[in-house]
C-alpha cells in the first residue's frame, strides 16, 4: 500500500507543477569508462516546497531508509536521477559536484554502460557494483554498498536514499547485477626487462583472457596478468586488455572486453653519438677549449676527461674541455634516462702548440702569460722580453668575445698587470696584445 501512496503523491505533485522538462534544461554529454558517448542533461532545481513534500512523503512511507542530503537541506532534487547517479556520478569525487540526468529522451540511454564493455553482467550482487531493475530498458538503477542487499539510489524527482533491496518503490523483480571491467595497474613508464601486474575484478567462476600489445610478454593467472617489457625499442603505446566471460546460470554468459590500458615502454639510451667525434682524435691548441655535443641526447649526461685536457664545464648534452699542455687526452660521456645509462663513449683529443699564440710574426718575439686561466674575476698579465724598452712602452690589451666583439680594452705599460673581468660572463674569449707594431693573442676561459 505504501508504494501506491508514494507514487500517487509524487505523480500528482510532479504533473501539477512540472509536467515535463524545462526549456532551461541543457543537453550535454558524458562518456562511459570505455569512451562511449551518453547524453546527460543538466537540469534545474525544483521549488523548495515540492522538495519538502517529496521528502516527507518518502519518510512516511519508507521510514526505515536513510535519506542522504543533496543540495540545501533536502534529499529530493531535480538535478539528477537514478541513472545519472548510479552510472556516472557515483564514479566521481565529490559525488554531487556534477549532477546529471540520464534518460530524459530515452529510458535506454543508460543501457550504453551495460553494453559497450564498460561493465559486465554477473550472476549475483557484487561490491562495488551496479544494480539494474530489469537491465536493458529498465527504469531504475542503483549502486551496491558494503552491506549485502543494501543499495543507494535516486528516486526520480524524489529523494536520494540508502535502502534495502526490497524497500523502495521499484519492487524486487528482474534485478540484474553488473561489475566494472576497469583494469587496475600503473600506467607509468615500464623499463625494458621490468615487470608489473594488472588486475580486474574477481568474478566467481568467470574466465579471463588477457592480451597485450607489441613489446610485451605476459603470464596470466585468472583475473591478474604479469607483463614484462621485452622490446629493444621504446614504445609510446604498449597496451593491456582483458576479455571476461561471466557465467549467469542456465548456460548463459555475458562476455565483455575491457578498455585498453596504455603505457610507454622505455629502453636505456643507446651509445652516445657526439660531434666532433673524437675518432680520429680531435685537434686542439694549448690554452684553447672545445665543446663536444651529444646529438642523440636522452635527457642527462655525465662528462669527464683525462690527459692533457680538463673538463671545465658541462651542461646536459654539451661538455667543454680546456687544454693545459701538449699531448694526448681522452674525454668520456655516458648518457642517462629514467631507465638507466648508456655504454660509455670514449673519444680522443690531441693537443698541439697553440697556433693562435702569435698572429703577426715580428722580429722582436716576446713571452707572455695570463693566469689563472680559466679565470673567474681577473687574470694577471705578465710580459717577458730582453728588450726593456718594449716592456716599458705603452701597449694595448683587448678582450674579444667569440663574435669578434671587443668587450674591454686597456692601455697598459710595464711587465705585470692585473686585469679585472668587469661585465664579462662565463664563456670563451680572446686576449689580444698590440705591442711595438705586433699583435699577439691567447684564449681565455671565464668560469
Amino acid at each position: 500500500m505504501k508504494i501506491k501512496i508514494f507514487y500517487f503523491i509524487s505523480i500528482i505533485l510532479v504533473l501539477q507543477t512540472h509536467p515535463g522538462f524545462c526549456q532551461t534544461d541543457v543537453r550535454d554529454s558524458v562518456y562511459t569508462p570505455k569512451g562511449s558517448r551518453v547524453y546527460a542533461w543538466r537540469t534545474g532545481e525544483e521549488e523548495s516546497w515540492l522538495r519538502d513534500t517529496l521528502d516527507n512523503a518518502a519518510r512516511r512511507n519508507y521510514s526505515e531508509n536513510t535519506y542522504i542530503t543533496t543540495y540545501g537541506n533536502n534529499s529530493s532534487t531535480r538535478k539528477f536521477n537514478c541513472h545519472g547517479y548510479a552510472w556516472y556520478m557515483a564514479e566521481n569525487v565529490p559525488v554531487l559536484d556534477d549532477p546529471r540526468w540520464i534518460g530524459k529522451d530515452s529510458i535506454s540511454e543508460e543501457d550504453i554502460y551495460m553494453t559497450d564493455g564498460s561493465y559486465v553482467q554477473v550472476a549475483s550482487e557484487m561490491y562495488p557494483g551496479k544494480v539494474s531493475w530489469g537491465a536493458i530498458g529498465s527504469d531504475h538503477s542503483a549502486v551496491t554498498t558494503s552491506q549485502t542487499g543494501v543499495y543507494i539510489s535516486k528516486w526520480g524527482f524524489g529523494p536520494f536514499v540508502e535502502h534495502a533491496f526490497d524497500n523502495s518503490p521499484y519492487g524486487t523483480q528482474g534485478l540484474k547485477y553488473y561489475a566494472s571491467t576497469n583494469i587496475s595497474g600503473s600506467t607509468s613508464t615500464l623499463c625494458k626487462s621490468a615487470s608489473r601486474n594488472f588486475s580486474v575484478v574477481s568474478i566467481p567462476n568467470a574466465t579471463y583472457s588477457w592480451s597485450v600489445g607489441s613489446g610485451l610478454s605476459m603470464n596470466q593467472n585468472g583475473n591478474t596478468v604479469n607483463v614484462t617489457a621485452t622490446s629493444n625499442v621504446s614504445f609510446d603505446t604498449a597496451w593491456v586488455r582483458v576479455t571476461i566471460t561471466s557465467p549467469l546460470g542456465n548456460n548463459e554468459y555475458d562476455i565483455k572486453t575491457s578498455k585498453k590500458i596504455y603505457f610507454p615502454i622505455l629502453c636505456p639510451p643507446s651509445a652516445p653519438i657526439v660531434t666532433p667525434g673524437g675518432d680520429p682524435p680531435i685537434e686542439m691548441g694549448i690554452y684553447s677549449y672545445k665543446d663536444i655535443v651529444v646529438t642523440n641526447y636522452p635527457g642527462s649526461a655525465s662528462w669527464s676527461s683525462s690527459g692533457a685536457v680538463q673538463t671545465i664545464w658541462n651542461e646536459g648534452q654539451t661538455g667543454r674541455f680546456y687544454s693545459t699542455e701538449e699531448g694526448s687526452a681522452y674525454f668520456y660521456v655516458t648518457t642517462y634516462n629514467s631507465c638507466g645509462g648508456s655504454s660509455m663513449y670514449q673519444g680522443s683529443i690531441e693537443v698541439s702548440d697553440d697556433m693562435m699564440e702569435k698572429i703577426i710574426p715580428g722580429k722582436s718575439e716576446i713571452e707572455w702569460t695570463i693566469s689563472p686561466n680559466p679565470s673567474k674575476t681577473y687574470f694577471d698579465l705578465e710580459i717577458r722580453n730582453s728588450n726593456t724598452e718594449v716592456i716599458l712602452s705603452e701597449y694595448f690589451v683587448e678582450i674579444i668575445d667569440s663574435y669578434s666583439k671587443i668587450r674591454n680594452s686597456f692601455k697598459l705599460s710595464g711587465p705585470n698587470n692585473r686585469i679585472y673581468l668587469n661585465n664579462i660572463t662565463t664563456g670563451s674569449y680572446f686576449v689580444r696584445i698590440k705591442i711595438n707594431g705586433q699583435i699577439y693573442q691567447k684564449t681565455l676561459i671565464v668560469i
